[in-house]
């Protein structure tokens, strides 16, 4: 239903420079929009993304609290507060700036059914599937063995191998997964993926198949990606069965969560030379540990969770939440709700 002409308050959490605060100001003049970012980070400083700058204290004298009592609609941070739900009682929708939702997992409102998740899914699905084209390049052409070269000043000639002609397989098929495969197809590769539900009525590609198909996507692959959400069940998705199904001239490349591999079993295939490569974005403890053994594998591409990270972030968030902000005035249905049950 619609809001009608009552008021709602808009808490913005996050910190978005003044231009774009002004955006969400300027959708409505029934939306009352503060904001508690600064506020916010007095409690918890990790909540700035990397790259973000701090917002200014716009409302002094205003505490987190105060702000949290009055809010109906809440523009989140990447962190939240764990009792933030106790705290904000009247809070009905959350709008997250990320395409997961494990920071609503660890508070007080996953277990509201009152309260609406949205998340930002494909906010970031562009750079992502990016980063997975030149990790694939990386691979294919052995640009770490370039680097070392260079850093021995040593004269290193060697063959690459190819991309275009080889077999990609894209383990979910959701928005990342879905450029990544536009972007393939683009470069000549055979694509296959694995979707978590595979409506056989729809009119999908051949090459989608459903996720008790993972092996057979395995075995035919040159290339692996990994884009499935953090759930229960993608937590160990691929372990040592599933790194044995894959073919010993084959890479890896995980942009989804670390917890989705089981790290020991991967390490142990590359030492082995069971696996050609991998590229990593993600591991199960972040920052990786100085003594991981990944760090001195030279087959493995190893980056500091960035591969979503790029300079108009906050706009694309506030492009969603502006979008979902109306929608929720009017009364409809918002964008890119979250599944409790599913998980994301």
């Amino acid at each position: 239903m619609p809001v009608d002409d009552r008021p709602v308050n808009v808490l913005v959490c996050t910190s978005l420079p003044d231009e774009l605060l002004a955006r969400i100001v300027a959708v409505d003049e029934r939306a009352k929009v503060h904001d508690a970012a600064a506020q916010l980070l007095e409690e918890l400083p990790s909540a700035l993304r990397p790259g973000q700058t701090p917002a200014p204290l716009r409302e002094p004298g205003r505490s987190l609290n105060d702000l949290l009592a009055e809010a109906e609609v809440l523009l989140s941070a990447r962190r939240l507060p764990a009792d933030v739900a106790s705290r904000a009682p009247n809070v009905r929708w959350v709008q997250s700036p990320l395409a997961g939702v494990e920071i609503f997992r660890q508070t007080d409102l996953w277990d509201a059914p009152e309260v609406t998740i949205t998340s930002g899914a494909g906010i970031n699905s562009t750079p992502v599937a990016e980063y997975v084209v030149a990790a694939i390049f990386s691979l294919a052409k052995n640009v770490p063995r370039m680097l070392a070269s260079k850093a021995r000043r040593e004269w290193d000639r060697f063959e690459l191998g190819p991309v275009r002609g080889t077999t990609l397989g894209i383990v979910g098929l959701g928005a990342v997964g879905g450029e990544v495969a536009r972007l393939a197809q683009g470069l000549g590769m055979n694509v296959l993926a694995t979707k978590r539900h595979v409506d056989p009525e729809a009119h999908l590609p051949s090459w989608v198949l459903p996720h008790d198909q993972l092996h057979r996507l395995l075995a035919a692959s040159d290339f692996v990606v990994l884009a499935v959400p953090a759930t229960g069940e993608t937590v160990g998705m691929i372990g040592r069965a599933e790194l044995e199904a894959m073919r010993p001239s084959a890479c890896l490349i995980n942009v989804s969560r670390g917890d989705v591999v089981d790290e020991a079993a991967l390490i142990d295939a590359l030492r082995r030379g069971r696996l050609a490569g991998a590229a990593l974005d993600v591991f199960e403890t972040e920052p990786l540990p100085s003594d991981s053994p990944l760090w001195d594998l030279p087959n493995v591409v190893i980056s500091g969770h960035i591969a979503g990270l790029f300079e108009s972030y906050d706009a694309r968030v506030v492009d969603l939440f502006v979008a979902n902000l109306r929608l929720y005035l009017d009364g409809h249905r918002l964008v890119n709700e979250v599944d409790r049950d599913a998980g994301y």
